[in-house]
């Protein structure tokens, strides 16, 4: 009887309890609806600030420091790259007078009758590379019959590359010394006469002056000397080449037509 007492007590208590919790008021939620605000653009007013002279002048004289140091590294560099290249040059500078004046062909003047500008670079494997400037009067009676544009014109007289080669001795039937020439190089004669004569500051050599032979040309060339026992030593000069000169522009049949020009020179000092 007592345990169903309790049992209806403690249901009791739940029923009031459940009733008591029905009967609060639940809470509402309320969206609250945000306003956008609107940011007012600030504007911004540029301060000019007023540089002093001096400092100018220093941040140019800065500027200037170092672009000088960087073209010196510059410089310095292509020297040190070419440091093996040698620049030279041959001035022809003359007067002449004839002794009959009056006469419009008679010259009595100053002039620059020739001038060369020379390079010389060496490269790798013992090779070496030339280039000469030619400097002098073209005649263009061709193109002006008055002869009013007879400037000081450059053209290109030498432009080749030079190499020894070292030919094995079992190959040599005597000793024997090889360097091979490609391009635009000297013939055999003229260069040879003008260094033994020593006059060219005077005159050509007669086979440069009467146009017999071209003192360079396109083409291939081999130098060397032959030694051979009891026999002074021999220089030797050979070139194939194209025969028209350097001062004209070649055929391009010379070497199938049999136009181009085989020359061999010999010297021995004795």
């Amino acid at each position: 009887m007592k345990i169903k007492i309790v049992s209806l007590s403690l249901l009791l208590m739940f029923v009031l309890v459940v009733s008591s919790y029905a009967a609060v008021p639940k809470k509402k939620t309320v969206a609250i609806k945000k306003t956008p605000v609107k940011k007012e653009a600030i504007k911004k007013e540029s301060v000019k600030v007023e540089v002093p002279e001096e400092d100018k002048l220093a941040d140019l004289k800065d500027d200037m420091n170092t672009a000088i140091a960087d073209l010196k590294g510059q410089i310095d560099k292509v020297k040190q790259d070419n440091s093996d290249m040698k620049v030279s040059s041959t001035l022809f500078f003359r007067f002449q007078k004839y002794l009959s004046n009056g006469a419009s062909t008679t010259p009595n003047n100053f002039d620059v009758e020739r001038a060369y500008l020379d390079f010389k670079k060496k490269l790798d494997w013992g090779a070496s590379a030339r280039v000469t400037l030619d400097i002098s009067r073209l005649d263009t009676a061709k193109v002006d019959t008055d002869k009013k544009s007879q400037h000081l014109f450059d053209y290109l007289k030498y432009a080749y590359v030079e190499m020894p080669i070292n030919i094995p001795s079992y190959l040599q039937v005597v000793p024997v010394t090889l360097t091979a020439k490609l391009g635009l190089q000297h013939t055999v004669w003229i260069d040879w006469m003008d260094k033994v004569m020593e006059l060219r500051y005077i005159a050509k050599t007669i086979v440069d002056n009467e146009g017999i032979m071209s003192s360079a040309d396109f083409g291939i060339g081999a130098t060397g000397k032959v030694a051979v026992l009891g026999v002074p030593e021999v220089e030797y000069h050979a070139t194939l080449i194209n025969g028209s000169g350097y001062k004209a522009a070649a055929d391009i049949q010379n070497l199938t037509g049999g136009s181009s020009v085989l020359y061999l020179h010999l010297f021995a000092a004795i």
